[in-house]
């Protein structure tokens, strides 16, 4: 059942996926957990519910999240933590404020700033969308100002979690292009979409992984991310399934793209180092708002493996 949120309601239902419970849940105690995370999700985010509206607060600060500006009088382009933003939507009027607070252009640090009553819509993929163009705040012009959050929940290490994607880009005073990226981001299979994670061994035989999914984590201060695969494995007669990090990737940062790359990588399993298993001509390429590409070879203690993953940011 589809239980993505729509305009039409007043409240946003939030369905989540329990599996793998270390005391064998069954279909009633599943249904109640259903409940109270639900509920519990939904005191958390509700900050003011009156007879006529309905309106769902969230911080996102630089904790986070991080931002590239770029300069166009410059040409330069930084990366830094934040700025963080208080942004609260209106579920009966459709309408979002966005407020942005620590936001460094050039040597100026803007004073606080807060666009009021943005319109929004969903779109077909479940995304809460605001694109609007020549908006004010103080002496302040936005050029063009653009949100989308994809509220998504999702099994991560065998728990439930909320791991909301939000996705800010704008333009201030025909100058400064912000974008501003999660420091996490997570990436999932849909084998019926072809999201899938392929693995090719040495005898050219593929085998498919349907259960791999993805953590990246960015640093912005050294402009390098952390590379989490999950339930990796790597032919079918593997024993069991297990769980990589590639470390210290460095990274660029284009529009909503980010890029990864490196010619050699020491995996760790369970935070000790792998050398048994090294990673070479790695590439990967994600989109904030849809999917992860991502290519490496694998040196399974002595059989060469060629992985190819295409996962999306938005679980089925």
């Amino acid at each position: 059942m589809d239980r993505r949120p729509h305009t039409t309601h007043k409240y946003t239902y939030i369905d989540y996926k329990i599996t793998n419970h270390p005391n064998n849940i069954n279909e009633n105690m599943k249904h109640i957990a259903y409940t109270i995370i639900s509920a519990a999700i939904l005191m958390s985010t509700a900050s003011s519910c009156d007879e006529d509206n309905f309106i769902t607060p969230m911080a996102y600060d630089s904790t986070q999240c991080f931002s590239t500006v770029t300069d166009k009088a410059t040409g330069q382009t930084t990366v830094s933590a934040g700025p963080s933003y208080g942004i609260s939507y209106n579920y009966t009027k459709n309408t979002v404020s966005v407020t942005i607070t620590g936001l460094t252009l050039g040597q100026e640090q803007k004073p606080e700033m807060t666009l009021s009553d943005l319109p929004w819509k969903y779109d077909d993929n479940g995304w809460k969308t605001t694109n609007v163009h020549s908006k004010t705040s103080g002496d302040t012009t936005f050029d063009s100002f653009q949100i989308s959050i994809l509220d998504r929940t999702a099994n991560i290490g065998g728990h439930p979690s909320h791991t909301p994607v939000i996705w800010i880009t704008y333009t201030i005073d025909s100058r400064y292009t912000v974008s501003t990226y999660p420091r996490e981001l997570y990436f999932f299979p849909q084998e019926d979409a072809g999201f899938t994670t392929k693995i090719t061994s040495p005898d050219g035989s593929v085998f498919t992984n349907s259960d791999m999914y993805y953590q990246a984590s960015i640093d912005p201060a050294t402009s390098t991310m952390s590379l989490k695969l999950y339930q990796a494995r790597f032919a079918a007669n593997m024993p069991r399934p297990m769980d990589m990090v590639f470390k210290d990737l460095p990274c660029t940062f284009n529009g909503a793209e980010i890029r990864a790359a490196a010619n050699a990588v020491t995996p760790e399993i369970g935070d000790t180092p792998w050398p048994q298993f090294p990673i070479t001509a790695l590439r990967c390429a994600m989109t904030v708002y849809s999917n992860m590409d991502l290519g490496f070879n694998c040196n399974a203690m002595g059989t060469p493996y060629s992985v190819e993953a295409k996962t999306t940011c938005n679980p089925k």
